[in-house]
């Protein structure tokens, strides 16, 4: 018996050796420490590659998010004159007296004009719903080529009063627009400080091209 117990208890001592030795081989550390920084310096050199080239990427993914944003809004105006008989107005402040600083540039909303005789339109009504909108951040409309002034536009939402002008596309109720020369929509990176607003990339641009006569956008990107 003693020696039955002699060998059992070897046994589980030799036992009890091989777990803690897999143990000690599982809790050491799978690299040394020359392995890491080599590793780590490999990561390094990839981010210092690739960084630049995923922020162009997400800049202009949020160019086309932009222009797709403010080119569905165009469609729901123009939806809205067809459907209402009446003129309706897609409005982008820019440079308009009245507009409260850091507001243009990057807000746009729908409303409703009066055409007059003459061929001029005053504003007279914000269409239910529509409240201004917000470009993406760090995108900013650089530019309204051939817009049509729209006078006594209400903002008392914003500001006191109503602005002077203010820029527009308009709609008519047949749905083309009253646009005389094709208008162009220009967006592109930029950040707005107060009252000034700094163009971050020249050369990422996104542009809306509108047909007179449908009332349709067209996309274009400008990359160099």
């Amino acid at each position: 018996m003693e020696i039955i117990f002699r060998m059992r208890n070897a046994k589980w001592k030799e036992s009890g050796k091989l777990k803690r030795n897999k143990i000690f081989r599982f809790l050491r550390a799978p690299y040394t420490l020359v392995e890491m920084l080599v590793v780590m310096a490999i990561v390094a050199t990839i981010l210092g590659i690739g960084l630049p080239a995923f922020e162009k990427m997400v800049k202009g993914q949020g160019l086309d998010a932009a222009i797709r944003q403010v080119g569905g809004k165009l469609g729901v105006a123009r939806a809205y004159a067809i459907s209402s008989n009446r003129y309706v107005a897609v409005f982008f402040p820019q440079t308009d007296a009245g507009f409260p600083s850091g507001f243009p540039y990057f807000q746009y909303r729908i409303g409703y004009v009066t055409k007059a005789v003459a061929g001029t339109y005053s504003f007279s009504s914000w269409a239910e719903g529509e409240d201004w909108q917000q470009l993406p951040t760090g995108v900013a409309i650089n530019s309204v080529t051939n817009p049509i002034s729209v006078s006594s536009v209400k903002i008392d939402d914003i500001a006191s009063g109503t602005a002077t002008v203010a820029n527009s596309l308009i709609f008519s109720p047949y749905g083309s627009l009253q646009n005389t020369t094709v208008p162009v929509l220009s967006f592109q990176e930029a950040k707005i400080d107060g009252t000034t607003v700094t163009q971050m990339n020249t050369s990422n641009i996104a542009s809306i091209t509108m047909n007179l006569f449908t009332g349709r956008p067209a996309y274009s990107y400008e990359q160099n």
